[in-house]
């Protein structure tokens, strides 16, 4: 399938994918299944948005009454999920380099404690 033939959460999982690839990064399985759930309200707002382009931001009640369109309102409430959703997804290494050794910490902690005549 082409790029422009995928949906919009199928181009962004792989955009995000080829990021992490780019980092030499695998997703781990909470962060597979957090891609899934992108894709998935990614294609969601492709629709509301569809609907919105369609109808209008406005929407007139039965009795009259002119307000937002209920689209407009599940979109803003989809978008803010989809960011939470990818705040989840690590595409590069942390900051803070390489993990560190709870043992080699302690030990270390042990030593300045020592050499600090605190322990």
């Amino acid at each position: 399938m082409s790029p422009k033939q995928q949906s919009r959460g199928a181009r962004l999982v792989d955009e995000i994918r080829r990021e992490m690839d780019d980092q030499n990064l695998e997703p781990t399985a909470a962060e597979a299944e957090m891609l899934r759930v992108a894709e998935n309200l990614a294609n969601r707002l492709q629709k509301l948005e569809d609907i919105l382009d369609a109808e209008g931001p406005l929407w007139t009640s039965p009795n009259g009454t002119v307000k937002g369109h209920p689209a407009a309102i599940e979109h803003r409430q989809l978008a803010i999920s989809l960011s939470r959703v990818l705040s989840t997804i690590a595409v590069a290494e942390s900051t803070g380099g390489a993990r560190k050794d709870k043992t080699k910490q302690r030990a270390a902690n042990r030593r300045w404690n020592l050499e600090a005549g605190r322990g």
